[in-house]
């Protein structure tokens, strides 16, 4: 009899564990350094400021002048700008992020073009952008100490590159006498398209780490150009004018490296950020210059910021 109890209460416990191994669920996966894996749900929002100090650059058919002294370049001058973004993030790593970026600088120069060609120029430059973009990002995790965000969405951006100028030269027929005029070179393009890009980071340990960011963007615009030389004396007699528009298709790109350090709060985190940057608007501007050509536009050097991350 104990021998037939034993027997029953045997092949009931071996019943229990093959229904329980029938239901039970799939083992959790374990983690292993170098997964590519996205971070848990939650909702975020961040804001952000940058100082940028920076310098414009263009093409040599907008920006040289042929001198006594042989071609010169209308170096322009440093200059600060500035850039905002704010950003709301969502799910497993989702965000919806806004940013503008403001520049705009002026620069006076000086040169020496021979009586013949226009005697002394005294020009002002002024090169202005103003940058928006509204992008959607997903963050992912590449290991234990590679972050990485890939976005996309749209820019919009407005870039002016405006010339005065005061110039003395001979009369038209005299050899002696000389007649001041005024000069306004109208250089400016606007468009908008479709922007993608990837920010990186690698963490140092102890809130420290590299960061470097790489985008660019495909704008559709027009692109025009206005000219007109006046009288000095007479501010309202135009003695030539001229005027150029096209319809363009313009590339931009930018890139990023520079350092971080996050400081963990209360209420969120503070993270100050710097370094080096450069952007480039590829034939952007229309120049009327013996016939029309194009000229880049760019921006490069250095920044500074700070962004503070709160929960929702």
């Amino acid at each position: 009899m104990l021998k037939r109890t034993a027997i029953a209460v045997m092949a009931l416990t071996a019943s229990g564990m093959a229904s329980a191994a029938m239901y039970a669920p799939e083992p959790a996966p374990t983690c292993t350094p170098g997964n590519v894996t996205i971070p848990c749900e939650a909702s975020k929002w961040d804001i952000g400021v940058q100082a940028l100090y920076l310098q414009a650059t263009h093409d040599a058919d907008a920006t040289y002048f042929n001198t006594v002294n042989g071609y010169q370049d209308f170096k322009q001058d440093w200059g600060w700008g500035l850039k905002l973004d704010g950003s709301y993030h969502f799910g497993t790593g989702n965000d919806v992020t806004a940013s503008w970026l403001h520049f705009d600088k002026t620069t006076d120069h000086s040169f020496d073009l021979g009586l013949q060609n226009g005697g002394v120029h005294n020009y002002s430059l002024n090169s202005r952008l103003e940058q928006f973009n509204m992008v959607m990002g997903q963050h992912v995790d590449a290991g234990m100490n590679k972050n990485m965000r890939f976005y996309g969405g749209l820019q919009y951006a407005q870039i002016r590159s405006e010339r005065d100028g005061r110039f003395n030269t001979l009369a038209p027929g005299s050899t002696s006498v000389f007649t001041d005029y005024t000069v306004n070179v109208a250089r400016k393009f606007s468009g908008v398209g479709p922007t993608i890009g990837t920010d990186f980071s690698y963490d140092l340990g102890n809130g420290f780490s590299f960061t470097a960011n790489a985008s660019g963007a495909i704008l559709y615009g027009t692109s025009k150009n206005y000219a007109t030389t006046t009288i000095a004396a007479a501010p309202g007699v135009v003695i030539a004018s001229s005027a150029a528009s096209n319809k363009m298709i313009v590339p931009e790109v930018e890139a990023k490296l520079g350092a971080a350090y996050a400081h963990n709060m209360a209420e969120g985190v503070l993270t100050i950020e710097g370094g080096y940057q450069a952007m480039n608007y590829f034939n952007a501007l229309v120049v009327m210059n013996n016939g029309l050509t194009n000229s880049d536009f760019g921006l490069q050097g250095p920044y500074l910021g700070v962004k503070w991350l709160g929960n929702a």
